[in-house]
């Protein structure tokens, strides 16, 4: 038996009969995906203007949920991205490259630049 702990939150956990099952457990105890596996390397950029914005606390980690004006596809970016996110609202202008997952777009590299 194998386990991972979070060592800042120990009750999230995952365990597993190998050192893999452990760690897939672990990961979606997280609320975390291979991302960087579904990532291409010519990942196009994505820019617009919020339309609405959410904040969620999932498995302890601050996620923002927004959609883009014209889209109904909903991103999801954690904190740990920009510390700015906080102080986003409807009608910023945002650039980031999602991954491929679906429902919702994980955001992989954000910009936090402004138009």
């Amino acid at each position: 038996m194998y386990a991972f702990v979070d060592v800042e939150q120990y009750q999230i956990v995952g365990t597993g009969q190998t050192v893999d099952e452990a760690k897939e457990n672990y990961r979606q105890a997280l609320n975390l995906e291979d991302v960087e596996l579904s990532a291409s390397s010519g990942a196009e950029p994505v820019s617009g203007v919020i339309d609405a914005i959410e904040s969620a606390v999932v498995s302890g980690n601050t996620c923002y949920y927004f959609t883009l004006s014209g889209s109904d596809t909903v991103y999801s970016v954690q904190i740990t991205l920009d510390a700015g996110l906080p102080f986003l609202k409807p009608g910023d202008f945002v650039s980031f490259i999602p991954s491929e997952s679906e429902n919702p777009v994980q955001v992989l590299e954000w910009n936090p630049e402004q138009k």
